[in-house]
């Protein structure tokens, strides 16, 4: 394809403006093989002020307004869509889009459930269309870096890692997180912290230490309720919460690695994590902070600096394909390597492949929790353990 791509975007709240930002810094930097072409919302009002701020940089081209993705789709008005709405309505949108000739990229948590990511990822397959992931942390220059630096072999044989936090102390002790009540209701949400923020962490273990095979992990619910307060601290909302606040988890790699995850966004007083960030033990040394600003220590004591020796020593050309134009803005990135993916057939980097995996661990440790046994990632794919997840399946007709 060598026209510019037509996108639409679907779901005009807050995490779409990280992406409308993303498509104004590509535009800034020449980079216009696309054209947005619609705006999608229930609330009209929203995707009206997407359509005005898209228009303010795109050269005075405003998209079409929709409050009805179907009529959208039967419009024929973009080749590809940005989900950006609520999870519980990912898989029914991308599916849409899939069947009426769109390609699609998702935002994460890819899918309510693991069903609903599978049959989004093998329709998308069968009518040969681009399924991407909008997961941005793999996009990061620490992270590519540390990518960069196991590949060269540094390190050696991975065997064990340590991931993970007690969650932001922002939400602490009771505050409903980010403002959005949905986010604890889990035939809404389908899970709690570690499907929402998890799903960051899943896809940055995977990118580094490759596929987990099974996982032993705990979810608990540390409040029943959450709250918004006004300045005197009188509580003016109250809504139930039975999704998970914090999750914990062993994990067993394919490669035969180990390792420790965390995460949450219930506590109490302070915040805590792992002192020195993602970590990976490996057979000749370790690499400290591989999600931030990676450093590596060998067993002989020699220190690298890995930021520093990737500029040293990566070429030009690969430094333009990891960073196009010198793009430091994650979210641009996922999008360049979506539309670059529709207009070259080549698989993006981004496959929704991996925002099925990401979730499927994710729901590996609540159906872990659930039923106190490991389970392994390949059979929350497949269906067969799905005791968490049943109540949501059904619901969404995914049986």
């Amino acid at each position: 394809m060598s026209d510019k791509v037509r996108i639409a975007i679907a779901g005009c709240g807050g995490i779409s403006y990280a992406h409308t930002n993303g498509y104004k810094i590509l535009l800034e930097n020449g980079i216009d093989n696309f054209q947005i072409t619609a705006t999608c919302d229930v609330d009209k009002a929203r995707a009206e002020r997407s359509a005005d701020t898209i228009k303010q940089f795109q050269g005075g081209n405003r998209p079409v307004v929709y409050t009805d993705f179907e009529q959208l789709a039967n419009d024929k008005v973009a080749d590809a869509v940005d989900i950006c709405s609520s999870v519980s309505s990912h898989h029914t949108i991308a599916l849409t889009a899939i069947k009426n000739g769109m390609h699609a990229t998702i935002e994460k948590p890819f899918a309510i459930t693991a069903k609903a990511g599978l049959k989004i990822v093998q329709t998308a397959e069968k009518m040969g269309k681009v399924i991407a992931i909008s997961e941005n942390a793999r996009f990061s220059k620490g992270v590519r870096m540390a990518r960069w630096a196991l590949d060269q072999d540094y390190i050696g044989e991975q065997q064990m890692m340590v991931f993970g936090s007690t969650g932001a102390q922002v939400w602490y002790p009771d505050k409903i997180v980010a403002g959005t009540p949905w986010r604890h209701d889990k035939m809404i949400a389908g899970a709690g912290s570690v499907l929402d923020l998890g799903s960051h962490s899943f896809d940055l273990i995977r990118y580094l230490c490759g596929e987990v095979e099974e996982v032993y992990g705990v979810t608990k619910v540390l409040l029943p309720f959450r709250t918004s307060k006004n300045e005197k601290g009188e509580i003016i909302q109250k809504v139930p919460s039975n999704v998970d606040d914090i999750a914990f988890s062993v994990l067993k790699f394919k490669s035969g690695a180990i390792g420790m995850f965390g995460t949450g966004w219930g506590g109490h007083g302070e915040a805590t994590g792992f002192q020195d960030g993602f970590t990976i033990q490996a057979s000749k040394g370790s690499m400290k902070d591989a999600a931030g600003n990676p450093r590596i220590t060998l067993d002989d004591g020699t220190k690298i600096d890995v930021p520093l020796k990737f500029n040293e020593s990566v070429s030009a050309e690969m430094k333009e394909r990891l960073f196009t134009k010198g793009i430091g803005d994650t979210f641009a990135l996922e999008l360049f390597e979506f539309i670059h993916a529709i207009q070259t057939g080549e698989k993006p980097d981004n496959h929704g492949w991996h925002g099925l995996q990401d979730i499927a661990i994710a729901y590996a440790i609540t159906e872990s929790s659930w039923s106190n046994l490991p389970v392994k990632i390949e059979d929350v794919i497949s269906g067969k353990v799905d005791g968490y997840q049943k109540e949501l399946n059904d619901k969404y007709g995914l049986d």
